[in-house]
């Protein structure tokens, strides 16, 4: 018999709900369905953390060579944490790494209209030299 905890009314062992106020019985989990994570223990990765390896890499080529450089020191950073299950520190070097990936590509744009407009507003000269003239 299952005893109501709120209005002490008994009920059969397989009643879902109490016959006098029909308040529902919670039953515990079964032991092979409980959590084996205790308190301290860091959530379960469900996926493999994004390392940014690749974008770091060609940031350090193509773009700004001393934020790709940090971009890849950071990705490198992102599997060995999660090896060592450090996984708000391998989070947080993804975030990173990504981060400094996007100010090289941001700061190479940059640099790239800034070259264009100094560019156009380069004074031209007036004069001109013409090696097959005659004369003047």
């Amino acid at each position: 018999m299952i005893s109501c905890r709120y209005c002490g009314a008994n009920n059969e062992d397989s009643a879902k709900t109490c016959i006098r106020c029909q308040s529902a019985f919670v039953t515990p989990p079964s032991p092979d369905k409980q959590s084996t994570l205790r308190f301290n223990d860091p959530p379960p990765s469900l996926k493999p953390i994004q390392n940014y390896l690749v974008p770091s890499i060609l940031s350090l080529l193509f773009c700004c060579q001393p934020f790709g450089l940090i971009a890849l020191i950071y990705s490198l950073q992102v599997d060995s944490r999660q090896r060592l299950g450090d996984l708000y520190g391998a989070m947080d070097a993804a975030e990173k790494a990504k981060g400094w990936c996007w100010a090289a590509f941001w700061s190479a744009i940059a640099i790239l209209i800034l070259s264009f407009l100094a560019g156009l507003l380069q004074p031209r000269s007036s004069f001109s030299f013409d090696p097959f003239s005659v004369g003047n």
